[in-house]
């Protein structure tokens, strides 16, 4: 009895391995015709309309940027000219006891 219950254990398991390596098989084809018909569709379209297709563009993009921003390969940046500037305190009275000057203009307007 027990002979045949490894044997049919085995042979139970073997075909749980080869129905799970088929759905894997299966599913790897798949994606791969996908991709394929994705890139006949995209191809196709690019021939009718003239334009190169979107990935080599967005590609060709990613290029070109990263040679152009290699770590340490950056120029020199543009001169900035600093103002130094006379600070003051601004407390919750600063607005009240400021003159007439330093009040922002009131714009009236007509009816």
């Amino acid at each position: 009895m027990n002979l045949i219950s490894d044997a049919l254990g085995g042979l139970a398991r073997l075909l749980t391995r080869l129905v799970l390596w088929a759905a894997g098989a299966v599913f790897a084809l798949s994606l791969l015709v996908a991709a394929l018909v994705v890139v006949v569709v995209l191809t196709l379209r690019a021939l009718f309309t003239g334009r190169k297709p979107e990935p080599v563009v967005v590609w060709r993009r990613w290029q070109s940027a990263a040679k152009a921003t290699r770590f340490g390969a950056r120029g020199a940046g543009a001169d900035a000219e600093v103002v130094d500037v006379q600070a003051r305190e601004v407390g919750p009275h600063a607005r009240r006891n400021a003159g007439e000057a330093d009040a922002p203009a009131r714009i009236e307007h007509q009816k």
